[in-house]
């Protein structure tokens, strides 16, 4: 799934693709994993592509409660 993301033309945005809600659940998804996962994997190469590296403010603070 992510590794299709990364495969689309990346003019597209991620609420051009998904619209909304889904593009928030895509972004607090991807915040979740990219926390948990290495600084090199797919959900930060989708945040960074989709989100310009900024991650899911409200994913962090549940994180961080």
């Amino acid at each position: 799934y992510c590794e299709v993301l990364l495969n689309l033309d990346s003019s597209y945005t991620a609420s051009e693709i998904f619209g909304f809600p889904d593009d928030l659940k895509l972004k607090s998804s991807m915040t979740l994993f990219a926390k948990v996962s290495a600084k090199d994997s797919v959900f930060h190469q989708v945040v960074n592509q989709y989100f310009d590296g900024e991650f899911d403010s409200k994913t962090i603070n549940l994180i961080n409660q």
